[in-house]
């Protein structure tokens, strides 16, 4: 997002929890560092281990679970408006 001089026109904040989906984002912004469990716009889910405070993970999320997330202060980064679920 912003380190790739492509900025975002819409962002919220948000916080894992394994029942709520959100519009898809194309980043997501961590604010405390920590383990960041995500479920992609393709089903498929991941942990990113140990991400810094601070650092973007440029995926496209609809999800942060709580199961396994450690991290916190999450911003979801889109490039643009959300389509609503």
């Amino acid at each position: 997002m912003s380190r790739y001089n492509d900025p975002v026109s819409n962002h919220e904040e948000a916080v894992a929890d394994n029942a709520k989906y959100f519009s898809q984002c194309n980043a997501i912004y961590v604010g405390v560092t920590g383990d960041v469990r995500v479920e992609a716009a393709d089903g498929s889910i991941a942990t990113y281990v140990g991400v810094p405070a601070g650092k973007e993970i440029a995926v496209l999320a609809v999800r942060i679970l709580a199961d396994e997330t450690t991290a916190s202060a999450f911003v979801l980064m889109r490039k643009t408006p959300p389509k609503r679920r």
